[in-house]
């Protein structure tokens, strides 16, 4: 298994979802639920019940001559059993 790049989204919705034992990363667009899914259980020793995503397009950007555009990403909702917790959000 490839290395998945999951980043933690921490933000004041966010941390109301931990209150119901979920918690958001990104990642890039290209994943699927069972490659997130194995990543996290042996990432973090968890058992997972279920994974909820949103993919999110492009925005262009014009920043004075530069046209840009953002990349495509994914959100992940992550719900695992209660009293389980992921060390990433401990202080959240």
């Amino acid at each position: 298994m490839k290395n998945l790049e999951l980043y933690p989204l921490i933000t004041e919705k966010s941390a109301k979802y931990s209150d119901y034992s979920t918690y958001v990363f990104r990642t890039n667009a290209d994943y699927d639920k069972t490659m997130i899914k194995d990543f996290l259980e042996k990432r973090f020793s968890i058992k997972v019940k279920g994974i909820r995503t949103a993919v999110f397009s492009r925005k262009a950007t014009n920043k004075r001559t530069n046209k840009t555009k953002s990349s495509y990403f994914k959100k992940v909702f992550v719900k695992v059993d209660s009293g389980v917790k992921i060390p990433l959000f401990e202080g959240v």
